[in-house]
């Protein structure tokens, strides 16, 4: 029997033996891969019901997953992504490629849009009314879910589509996006007018990252700090080359054109930098848990840094460090409730152990959560209806993982607490059985 061999087996009889004694296996455990064919270019998306969404420059996989395996649930061709795939409240995908399409969760078409301006890279962003926002050849564009274009608003030279810009809102509604080619970045109204438009100096890259307070984080070619006036707040010389994170505490993560991984202060300084990384190839934006521990992915390999910078596990794909970017990660990670860890190499979807939710942060990963709506999800209550019983019901949409307190009043000057809810699918059910007691009551969630 070969050395190697024998290792496998001696791993195989110690994980077992942690499963059999009711242990989760240690972080950083591998739990399952799945093979797609084709180099995946879209960031895992995850919706609450636990199905992940990656693309290929081919085609859209629907990926179902367990604690041990994983399979095809569907798979749409040709229906190449053009950046990440965006999830919407009710399922429904959205993403760029070839137009810009909208697909049902069972992978049948429900609209697509052609447009006469190509999209690179543009991750939709969904607004609280379910208009869905992307960038098309220096345009950003507002479209309704039923595929209505409501506007468009020139940000950026439209004879350059090959240039990645991905808009982000903030918490009072405004769609910020930047202009790679005119080095502008722009805040736009829900209605379609132009908030602000400020020159950074230089080009932003992909995506800006958003504090509670509003403020806006851009990177390439240095780090900046705008208001939501879109007044400079603090820049630094830092070669920020990926979408930077907001973790807890505001600490901001970033990498550099080193891809060494970046901690910065709310105010600009730097707490640390880290340069595990070998291998000089692209950047990808880090994912934060509810414990400050950073994952990020660089060439072949994921790494887990503890939230003083330094390494605590490493994570390396079967495919070599150099080489084709078939095999290098193209795409950032996201972390499920459960705390699994999800990322892709090449051709390759993993699943990895983890011991922890995502941060509840103002943006702790790439376009700020698992279904990559590139906003922060408020509680929100929709659908009341009177039960047969005399109680009443109604749907809380929020953030996955986060707690909600729901609150009820029959004034609207005091308030008292109904349930509180662990948001782990969306929507959550909210029942009030002693409704019947009340002539009329109002309800509002709010979160701690």
């Amino acid at each position: 029997m070969s050395w190697k061999r024998y290792l496998w087996i001696c791993l195989a009889l110690y994980l077992g033996s942690r499963a059999l004694s009711g242990q989760p296996p240690p972080p950083g455990t591998l739990l399952w891969s799945h093979e797609v064919g084709d180099a995946i270019n879209s960031s895992p998306a995850l919706a609450p019901d636990g199905t992940l969404y990656i693309g290929t420059s081919l085609a859209i996989y629907a990926v179902t997953n367990s604690a041990t395996t994983a399979s095809n649930k569907w798979v749409l061709a040709p229906s190449g992504v053009n950046g990440s795939i965006t999830i919407g409240s009710d399922g429904t995908l959205y993403f760029g490629g070839g137009g810009f399409s909208a697909v049902r969760p069972d992978g049948t078409q429900k609209w697509l849009l052609i447009l006469t301006n190509a999209i690179y890279k543009s991750t939709p962003a969904i607004g609280r009314d379910g208009t869905i926002y992307f960038a098309a050849s220096g345009r950003l564009y507002a479209v309704t879910p039923l595929g209505a274009v409501k506007w468009q608003l020139a940000v950026d030279d439209s004879s350059t589509p090959s240039r990645t810009m991905s808009p982000g809102i903030g918490p009072d509604g405004t769609i910020y996006v930047g202009g790679f080619y005119n080095a502008n970045f722009h805040a736009a109204n829900p209605d379609g007018s132009e908030k602000w438009a400020t020159p950074v100096g230089t080009a932003t890259v992909e995506a800006p990252a958003i504090a509670a307070d509003g403020t806006i984080y851009l990177t390439l070619y240095g780090v900046r700090a705008l208001a939501p006036n879109g007044t400079e707040i603090w820049r630094t010389g830092l070669q920020g080359n990926a979408p930077p994170i907001v973790g807890p505490g505001g600490a901001i993560y970033v990498p550099d054109t080193d891809l060494a991984l970046n901690s910065l202060k709310p105010t600009g300084e730097t707490n640390w930098r880290a340069v595990p990384f070998s291998v000089a190839l692209r950047p990808t934006t880090p994912v934060v848990d509810a414990s400050g521990t950073i994952y990020y992915c660089v060439s072949n390999a994921l790494f887990a840094l503890s939230p003083q910078g330094s390494v605590q596990w490493v994570f390396t794909s079967p495919y070599p460090p150099y080489g084709s970017h078939m095999y290098d990660t193209q795409t950032s990670p996201a972390i499920g409730p459960d705390g699994t860890i999800y990322c892709a190499f090449g051709s390759k979807l993993f699943a990895l152990s983890g011991t922890n939710a995502l941060a509840d942060s103002p943006w702790p990963m790439y376009h700020q959560n698992p279904r990559h709506t590139g906003k922060v999800e408020k509680p929100s209550l929709n659908k009341p209806q009177k039960r047969s019983d005399g109680g009443f019901q109604f749907e809380l949409y929020g953030q996955l993982s986060n707690s909600y307190t729901v609150q009820t009043s029959t004034s609207l000057l005091s308030w008292s607490s109904l349930t509180s809810v662990l948001v782990t699918n969306v929507p959550m059910d909210v029942v009030d059985a002693e409704a019947t007691n009340f002539p009329s009551r109002f309800y509002r969630a709010l979160q701690p």
